[in-house]
């Protein structure tokens, strides 16, 4: 014999959204797209862009999977631009991408292609809202992230723990 649960909602017994899913599940999901104006820097230091999505967590041992897609360019063969994930201002472990910092040494003067980042935070440890942020740097020459007012997309996930 097979049982049967049916339901039309799960809510928490205290308060709604509270109701712990198993392990992979996805909790909520927040996303952003449009086109994100135009952030451009000549310098070896991260700057903001206007990449930036916020994200409250209904449990502190979640993880939060981001995904950016973005427009970027530098105006150098031999430059790039080195993207990462920041969480409130703090890099996430493994939110680092080098783009065309090698691959672009014989290429045009001018490039520009769209980029996926993809990042797992496993470490934010709060209940408190979280914003996600792309930040860039220049590799050489001027990049840029936002180009041409071409769409951007952010989503970002709670998956249960």
């Amino acid at each position: 014999m097979t049982s049967r649960l049916l339901v039309d909602k799960i809510e928490g017994k205290s308060t709604s959204g509270t109701v712990q899913m198993p392990a992979g599940h996805i909790m909520q999901t927040v996303e952003s797209q449009g086109i994100f104006s135009e952030v451009t820097t000549t310098g070896s230091s991260f700057v903001d862009s206007n990449m930036t999505l916020a994200i409250t967590p209904k449990f502190a041992n979640s993880f939060i999977l981001c995904n950016f897609r973005c427009w970027c360019s530098c105006n150098q063969a031999s430059g790039g631009i080195r993207l990462q994930v920041t969480r409130n201002g703090v890099n996430v472990e493994g939110g680092y991408l080098a783009v065309g910092e090698v691959a672009r040494t014989s290429g045009p003067s001018y490039w520009e292609e769209v980029q996926h980042i993809q990042v797992l935070d496993k470490t934010h440890n709060s209940t408190s809202a979280l914003t996600y942020k792309v930040t860039l740097m220049s590799a050489g020459g001027t990049a840029r992230v936002g180009v041409s007012n071409r769409t951007g997309t952010m989503i970002i996930q709670e998956i249960a723990q």
